[in-house]
């Protein structure tokens, strides 16, 4: 089910992502204040807080409808997990930041798995696989120009609430649409994991 089977005139850009618990979209709203305003980040709003796990690209416009299949398929084969909010930090790093970032502790693996799993899945499908590697976080700010040596210091003095571990028991494709308020994502498809921890 590749190439000749995809193509369309028109193309969209899509992502796969997990919801946030809604206490872990609270903690970074909560953090992104804190860290307070700086005019060289731009904070990610709270409607468009997730976990990336797959950045699909430009694809045809039809390409959506024919990896449902495919997603539900893995997602039944996938275990709810535990994750739990860890350090704050920046990509690629504090000096030169391009991403903040929340990450991530706890059935940290089981997310591994579900990526590479749909990873796997999707490889008879014409689209841009990333070519780095997965590291598991959530992006909630970027800035074009490096960080200020005050927007620095504050970030390093930010510390994330001790939150319980959370469920993540679903995945969702996104439509990205740029719009001059920034970009709106449309859900797609959402996907249950089902498989029992005891299967």
């Amino acid at each position: 089910m590749a190439g000749a089977e995809i193509k369309s005139s028109r193309s969209i850009r899509c992502f796969v992502a997990l919801p946030l618990p809604q206490v872990f979209t609270a903690e970074i709203i909560r953090v992104q204040g804190r860290i307070g305003a700086f005019p060289e980040i731009r904070w990610i709003g709270q409607a468009n807080l997730h976990l990336t796990t797959h950045f699909l690209g430009d694809v045809p416009e039809n390409f959506p409808e024919l990896i449902t299949g495919v997603l539900d398929a893995a997602a039944a084969h996938q275990v709810p997990f535990k994750l739990k909010l860890a350090a704050l930090g920046c990509f690629p790093n504090l000096e030169n930041a391009r991403v903040l970032w929340a990450g991530l502790e706890g059935e940290v693996p089981q997310l591994v798995l579900w990526q590479k799993t749909l990873e796997t899945s999707l490889q008879s499908f014409d689209y841009q696989k990333e070519n780095r590697e997965f590291r598991p976080h959530i992006t909630f700010g970027r800035t074009r120009r490096g960080l200020s040596a005050a927007a620095q210091k504050k970030i390093q003095t930010v510390l994330l609430s001790d939150i319980p571990h959370q469920i993540f028991d679903r995945a969702v494709l996104f439509q990205s649409r740029l719009t001059p308020q920034g970009p709106h994502y449309e859900v797609l498809h959402e996907t249950a994991f089902c498989r029992s921890a005891a299967a």
